[in-house]
């Protein structure tokens, strides 16, 4: 009797350490989930400095280049991430092991009608 009361009891624990390995497992270990449901460009879709910037310009622009659309962009994303921000023009984006897209459609000012695609690449630096 004793005998088998020791082996129910090694074979819970055996359980519970097995489901608490499983749990991690599939578990993700970062929560990249805040900054994809996040949509930066959407943020700048009213501001008209920013539209009138993508109306007229063309090329690819990140922090190093000090123009409207970067201190916009700088404005709301994290200062821990880096960031390539691509106006009618579409690069290969660096290459990242996490990196995110996010992109706008913006059609011109209310005096010129010009369609450009503002793409946003953007990923965490590592530290």
């Amino acid at each position: 009797m004793v005998k088998n009361a020791y082996m129910k009891t090694i074979e819970i624990l055996l359980v519970i350490v097995i489901s608490t390995i499983f749990i991690f497992a599939i578990m993700p270990s970062e929560s990249s989930e805040d900054f994809l449901n996040k949509e930066y460009l959407s943020n700048l879709e009213k501001d008209d400095q920013f539209r009138d910037f993508a109306s007229v310009n063309t090329g690819c622009y990140n922090s190093s280049i000090a123009n409207i659309a970067t201190r916009s962009i700088e404005r709301y994303l994290p200062p821990e991430y880096g960031y390539i921000l691509c106006v009618g023009e579409k690069t290969e984006p660096p290459d990242k092991d996490r990196m995110f897209v996010d992109s706008l459609v913006v059609v011109g000012n209310y005096t010129k009608l010009n369609r450009k695609i503002v793409w946003l690449y953007y990923w965490p630096n590592q530290i």
